[in-house]
């Protein structure tokens, strides 16, 4: 895991899928090293009204351990050796949860 990257709640309600707990406001909810990759774009482009539009979706992997991170939560890539991500925000739409997982998977759509 080469970039860095902060994962904050996104100011909206956010309920816990385990907990029902729910979270409101911009709370820093995990800080450190993880990996960007760009997930393969032919695998779906949505249409509105019949027209495609292109989306800029990643799979971000962060330490396994890094349990409290939820979908609809967002990060903001802080350090990369591609200058070009360096402060991107991207929002979290399905987070990997399982046994044997080496990393903590999330995969996520760039907030423009």
């Amino acid at each position: 895991m080469t970039s860095a990257c902060t994962i904050f709640t996104s100011g909206e309600q956010i309920t816990d899928p385990q907990t029902g707990e729910v979270t409101t406001g911009q709370d820093v909810i995990w800080t450190g090293r993880c990996r960007v990759r760009p997930m393969d774009r032919s695998a779906a482009t949505p249409d509105v009204a019949g027209v495609p539009i292109v989306t800029f979706d990643y799979l971000v992997s962060i330490p396994f351990d890094a349990y409290t991170v939820l979908e609809g939560h967002r990060l903001t890539i802080t350090d990369s050796p591609d200058p070009a991500l360096a402060g991107v925000t991207l929002e979290v739409q399905k987070v990997d949860r399982g046994d044997h997982l080496s990393a903590r998977r999330l995969a996520c759509r760039e907030v423009v």
